[in-house]
């Protein structure tokens, strides 16, 4: 693939990989992930949509970063590799928004907890905006592993094994400031790395086999959806100890099962958005723009959501039935426009 095709990959991608993200969000307070100022019914199918999208979203944009990451820095000499830089560098494009962001999530809806507990919210990444501090994590492994990834990415059974038990070790650390988190997500970075140095097996596999591989992602969802609800019903049911065997079994056991969904559902749709940029390369154009105002929406997109939940009482007047369509609606639409507007001030390299 030339650059410039490649770059339309990685644009659509990445743009797609929001939209679903929001999709996912939309339906969220149907899984009990969110909390509710009123009691909703369950539906179903409503969680199943949230889940299903909630297996490969930010998986995908974890995937895409491995990818850029091999790309920019994979090949770079170490004595051309400067710390500083790059942490400089990731700071400002996740860190500073996470917290600016964070802030205003608060001022927006208020403070419903200590000071100190909000605060404690914001370095740790409020809301959504956890997984900006995550990625920002991931990265500084990733810099700190450059060397042995260079090293092991040709011996791909030994790499994995590796890359899987660094990652175990996010189970054994406190959850402060997302790092634990971010050692459990380094096999879908790595694996985004790996698909670029010799994913081309993969990617042609799946190219020659969308049917096949998206009906083993639904048949697995499947499966992942019935396993997730057990593992978190068991943990909760039974009680068990913070640190227990039990506990940590169980919830590995969680995280595997994750993984396995992570990896088969962002691989389908990292090679079929390589498809839909090629095909459709006469929409480059949308596609680029996309990308281009996906960052800012989704610093947004969920503050407007919780907004409309929390202080609007659209809870009391709306049908449950819709609110997943207005939430959709509304947040992507005022979303894309606080973006246009930031992206003409002197704050745009922000977002």
């Amino acid at each position: 693939m030339d650059k410039k095709s490649r770059s339309l990959h990685l644009d659509t991608a990445r743009g797609f990989a929001i939209l679903f993200v929001i999709i996912h969000h939309s339906f969220n307070i149907f899984t009990n992930s969110w909390s509710s100022p009123v009691e909703i019914p369950h539906v179903l199918g409503y969680e199943i949509i949230a889940k299903l999208f909630s297996s490969f979203d930010l998986s995908l944009l974890i995937l895409i970063s491995g990818y850029i990451f091999a790309i920019q820095y994979g090949k770079l000499d170490e004595r051309k590799f400067s710390y500083k830089e790059f942490i400089n560098k990731k700071i400002k494009r996740l860190l500073i928004p996470a917290f600016v962001f964070g802030i205003l999530y608060c001022f927006f809806l208020g403070l419903k907890e200590s000071v100190f507990f909000e605060l404690y919210k914001i370095l740790n990444g409020y809301g959504h905006l956890w997984y900006l501090v995550m990625i920002f994590w991931v990265f500084v492994f990733a810099f700190f592993l450059n060397s042995f990834a260079q090293a092991m990415h040709k011996r791909s059974i030994l790499f994995c094994f590796v890359i899987f038990s660094i990652a175990s070790l996010g189970f054994f650390l406190p959850k402060f400031f997302q790092v634990a988190r971010a050692f459990t997500y380094l096999p879908i970075f790595y694996w985004g790395y790996f698909l670029y140095y010799k994913g081309e097996f993969v990617i042609s596999y799946v190219e020659k086999n969308y049917v096949r591989v998206f009906m083993l992602f639904i048949g697995y969802f499947i499966l992942y959806f019935i396993l997730d609800n057990y593992f978190a019903n068991a943990i909760e049911i039974n009680a068990f100890e913070k640190y227990s065997f039990e506990r940590f079994a169980i919830s590995y056991l969680s995280w595997i099962n994750r993984i396995v969904i992570n990896f088969i559902g962002t691989t389908f749709f990292f090679v079929f958005f390589k498809y839909i940029s090629s095909k459709y390369w006469m929409y480059s154009d949308f596609f680029r723009s996309m990308n281009f105002y996906s960052f800012g929406v989704y610093l947004i997109h969920q503050i407007v959501m919780m907004f409309l939940i929390w202080e609007t009482g659209i809870m009391t007047h709306l049908s449950p039935f819709l609110l997943p369509f207005i939430l959709f609606v509304s947040s992507i639409s005022l979303s894309m426009v606080l973006t246009v507007f930031i992206k003409k001030t002197k704050y745009a390299k922000y977002i």
